[in-house]
């Protein structure tokens, strides 16, 4: 009984050998056996040689993999600032008195440059932050009778930071007349402009062109005549000329808002809007919606040499 137990054990197990290797294997079952074993050895010479692959780094991989051993001290001031925030229109001796603004970059509060009160119309931050992409939002708090309504001052992506240049963002709180929100989200206008070696802080150097998150595509639309005093030559540089030396901020408001505004015949965006011009020359800006008459202003060159900052406000009359 023992030896027949025994037979059908050998019997049941049924050895073959393979012809490849000599060694043996139970049928089907064993030969996917040795393919899984053959192929797992495969994959770990392949993840050996990635590893020893990525062990080498190429020169624009080494900024982003490689971190210093030590950090180094490096003088603050040396550094430049390279975000600039400013909000304007915020709060008055009016009905805007005690109106306040709160600016976060990726959730942290941070602090304007100096110390505000409570009736302070224009806030401003100043940020030294590394190459990257960041998260800025803003809160507006209008006092209303014995509420307080909030409003969202934000940018449409995230605010990126670039070696070399500044990142500048401005916005105006529009207000109802006692001073609550007019709208619950209002957008940063948001502009760039290079650092430069003679200084850190902002607003060294002259500004280059400035792109503007308003841009927009407008329709074409037939010129307007404009009476030149005389003796005075127009200077019709294109729009990449517009923005050279010596540039002046126009701030361009308008009553109603999203009006077309064009400068020597180029089209620059919709209102509110900020460029810079150059103060060299003198300019004729459009401003028109549909609807609307016209509005034309001439800006001489005369008024223009000198400033940094000229501020337009035009309330369009309807037709």
């Amino acid at each position: 009984m023992f030896g027949r137990r025994l037979f059908r054990t050998e019997r049941a197990r049924g050895r073959t050998t393979s012809v490849a290797d000599g060694a043996p294997v139970d049928g089907p079952r064993g030969w996917r056996s040795a393919m899984r074993s053959k192929i797992a050895v495969l994959a770990g010479v392949l993840v050996v040689w990635g590893c020893a692959s990525r062990s080498s780094l190429v020169s624009n991989q080494t900024y982003y993999e490689l971190e210093p051993v030590k950090a180094l001290d490096i003088d603050q001031s040396l550094l430049p600032v390279n975000l600039v925030v400013r909000v304007h229109n915020v709060a008055d001796m009016g009905l805007s008195y005690k109106n306040r603004f709160e600016l976060k970059v990726n959730g942290r509060l941070i602090a304007p440059v100096t110390e505000v009160s409570n009736v302070q119309s224009d806030y401003e931050y100043q940020l030294k932050l590394k190459p990257g992409y960041y998260e800025v939002k803003g809160t507006y708090f209008g006092a209303g009778g014995w509420s307080e309504e909030r409003a969202e001052v934000r940018t449409r992506d995230l605010v990126r930071i670039e070696p070399g240049r500044r990142t500048i963002l401005e916005a105006w709180i529009r207000k109802n007349w006692d001073g609550t929100p007019a709208e619950k989200v209002m957008f940063f206008d948001v502009s760039y402009q290079p650092i430069t070696e003679s200084g850190a802080g902002p607003g060294t150097g002259p500004a280059p062109g400035v792109r503007g998150e308003r841009e927009t595509a407008m329709a074409s639309q037939p010129p307007v005549e404009v009476t030149v005093p005389t003796g005075v030559q127009l200077s019709r540089p294109g729009a990449s000329a517009i923005l050279r030396n010596r540039p002046v901020m126009i701030q361009i408001n308008t009553d109603p808002d999203h009006c077309d505004v064009i400068v020597d015949d180029q089209a620059v965006g919709q209102s509110p809007l900020r460029i810079w011009i150059d103060s060299s020359t003198s300019h004729v800006i459009q401003i028109s919606r549909p609807g609307y008459r016209t509005a034309i202003r001439y800006l001489d060159a005369s008024r223009l040499a000198g400033e940094e900052k000229i501020t337009l406000i035009e309330r369009l009359e309807k037709e």
